[in-house]
């Protein structure tokens, strides 16, 4: 990092380099491992990304450069909330529980006025291993078998027409 001057790193929807992206500008790195957080509020935005459909990654600090960069992983998940945002569940209108889970997780709602929700379980690496369409008519209490899962960390995507929630859920056995 010593050999580095100012550094950007750039997340798009676009498949390609400067077309719907966020971009934030890095200080303070040190040589060896650097662990950082961006935040979308914080982005400069070139065009429309879409934080749903980000397909293309690059960090560097002059774009004809010739420094390697090693990342061992990418963790997105929708923590805040703003007009140009999806909208999120918050914890009085969804819960989902146990949390270590063994064979059956279990989804909470605060009131049925969801016609319809998709749940997805996917791995670390992006693979989707459940998705499943739900009707919670006259339901506020769901069930999940996710026991045939291996040990590990996985996320769960619940989303409705308007709303989103996106947890880390651990299998222990």
């Amino acid at each position: 990092m010593t050999k580095c001057g100012p550094v950007r790193v750039e997340l798009g929807s676009a498949g390609r380099a400067d077309v719907d992206e966020y971009s934030w500008a890095l200080t303070g790195l040190a040589n060896g491992w650097n662990k950082i957080d961006l935040k979308i509020s914080n982005a400069t935005r070139v065009g429309t990304p879409n934080p749903g459909a980000i397909n293309w990654f690059r960090i560097y600090d002059s774009k004809s450069g010739s420094i390697t960069t090693r990342i061992d992983a990418i963790e997105m998940y929708n923590t805040e909330l703003s007009a140009v945002d999806d909208l999120i569940f918050n914890e009085n209108e969804i819960k989902v529980y146990p949390n270590p889970v063994k064979d059956q997780i279990y989804i909470e709602l605060s009131d049925f006025n969801y016609s319809k929700l998709n749940v997805v379980i996917t791995d670390l690496s992006g693979k989707t291993l459940i998705n499943e369409t739900v009707y919670p008519v006259d339901k506020t209490k769901l069930h999940l078998n996710v026991g045939w899962l291996d040990q590990g960390l996985y996320l769960l995507k619940i989303s409705s027409d308007m709303k989103t929630l996106t947890k880390k859920i651990n299998i222990k056995k």
